[in-house]
């Protein structure tokens, strides 16, 4: 939304005439209201240190008083100082506001990252534990067969000697 504010004052700045003047400043308020929105929804959700979307909102905030400026001297005719004031002061708030928001998006990245290497441990975990659980119950169906097999055949060996004799 800031970038969308930004480049609306560029184009009021640049090629407002008095039709598209209110439009474009009707443009810049709209996004206004997203940007505030989509910082505090940010702020509510963020894991790390908030106080960075603190410096982001007041950066923000005096970013719009920056753009309220500029858009009276333009309403005044004063073109050129507006586009001074946008070039220096707005271009400073904008850099403060996108570090104060890249050390927010760095702090997630690494978060994101974090949670897919535990992830990825975890499951290679688990995996080794159901191959070593899954070979022991193979060894254990394995020699269970083989008892109940010897439990069957040795008794029919005794039966069959016993028959054997019986015969002779």
């Amino acid at each position: 939304a800031t970038n969308n504010i930004k480049d609306q004052m560029d184009d009021l700045v640049l090629n407002s005439d008095a039709k598209t003047m209110g439009s474009v400043v009707a443009e810049i308020k709209k996004y206004e209201e997203k940007q505030f929105e989509h910082l505090e929804i940010a702020k509510k959700q963020f894991l790390g240190d908030k106080t960075v979307f603190e410096t982001a909102v007041s950066s923000a905030s005096a970013f719009k008083v920056i753009y309220s400026q500029a858009i009276s001297l333009v309403n005044l005719g004063k073109k050129e100082e507006a586009t001074q004031l946008m070039s220096k002061k707005g271009l400073e708030q904008l850099a403060i506001l996108n570090k104060a928001l890249d050390a927010a998006l760095d702090f997630a990245s690494n978060k994101a990252v974090a949670f897919m290497n535990n992830a990825n441990a975890m499951h290679e975990r688990i995996t080794n534990i159901s191959i070593i659980l899954l070979t022991i119950s193979i060894i254990f169906g394995a020699t269970a067969a083989i008892v109940i097999a010897l439990g069957i055949v040795n008794p029919l060996k005794v039966l069959r000697g016993n028959m054997q004799e019986l015969s002779s």
